[in-house]
């Protein structure tokens, strides 16, 4: 994506409500007729607004847009390969993502908290916030975080304060999480507990959320597709999301969930360092 190309996404909405001059937006409309990829994005932010008109709802909040057009990045390609219980290995499948398959999942999202998911604290409630931040993590893992840090009041800590907030010192904190640096962690006042979350950077600048909490929450993945294996000796269990896992195990007292391993070898590569490094 070129510095223009960015610059022109980065105004898209404004574009459309007819917020920009008239200077702007005849430099946006001219630039259109030579982009491909920037009139792909100006057909999804359409398309989101008609199916936005089909629905008898609150307004979305007001920064949605905004978290749209954070969404917006270059073309991926990932690799994930899949294991079954019985260590038969898959296929590899590529998974390509472009400009547009972000904006229509962001587009799940805005139908969600449009209809007041992001306010509800009840545990029926968990499985339809997860599945707006999963859907968020697709387009955008570096921002996705944010939609559970609206949902359940989260609060920016450090290694000190997780210490004395929540009695333990989140296993992501420790900085031997294999292959990534903490950047930020946060409490969430969730219904199951207080649970911490975590984003890491891994080394090729991938990102990892990690979550640490009380009890299990296999409903936080609603009907994905699911996986029971051992990793490391550790009974683990393993969710396809879209094109990465997402990872659970028992870690001493407590459990830690993992969005973002790209196969199996990353889980087990997770698991046996944070059980020998946070255990108890």
């Amino acid at each position: 994506m070129t510095m223009i190309c960015a610059e022109v996404q980065k105004q898209m909405s404004a574009y459309l409500d007819s917020e920009l001059s008239d200077a702007d937006c005849q430099s946006i409309a001219a630039h259109l007729d030579g982009c491909t990829a920037c009139s792909e994005v100006l057909a999804g932010f359409q398309s989101l607004s008609a199916v936005a008109k089909d629905f008898d709802a609150p307004s979305p909040p007001s920064d949605l847009w905004r978290g749209i057009e954070m969404s917006l990045d270059d073309e991926k390609l990932q690799i994930v390969a899949l294991e079954s219980p019985g260590q038969q290995r898959r296929r590899y499948v590529l998974a390509p993502w472009s400009t547009a398959a972000a904006i229509l999942l962001i587009a799940t999202a805005a139908i969600w908290s449009s209809r007041g998911v992001w306010n509800s604290h009840d545990h029926e409630s968990m499985e339809a916030n997860f599945d707006v931040f999963l859907a968020a993590y697709s387009a955008n893992p570096e921002q996705a975080h944010e939609t559970l840090v609206r949902a359940y009041d989260g609060q920016l800590i450090s290694r000190d304060t997780a210490v004395k907030r929540l009695g333990y010192t989140p296993a992501a904190l420790d900085g031997k999480l294999a292959d990534a640096n903490p950047e930020e962690s946060y409490l969430l006042e969730m219904p199951c507990c207080r649970c911490s979350l975590t984003v890491c950077r891994r080394s090729d600048g991938s990102v990892l959320t990690v979550l640490e909490h009380d009890v299990p929450q296999p409903e936080w993945f609603g009907d994905r597709s699911r996986s029971e294996c051992v990793c490391d000796g550790v009974p683990t269990d393993v969710v396809q999301v879209d094109d990465v896992l997402a990872a659970s195990w028992r870690l001493g007292e407590r459990f830690v969930t993992v969005i973002g391993p790209r196969n199996l070898d990353d889980v087990t590569e997770l698991v046996s360092d944070e059980s020998a490094t946070n255990g108890g």
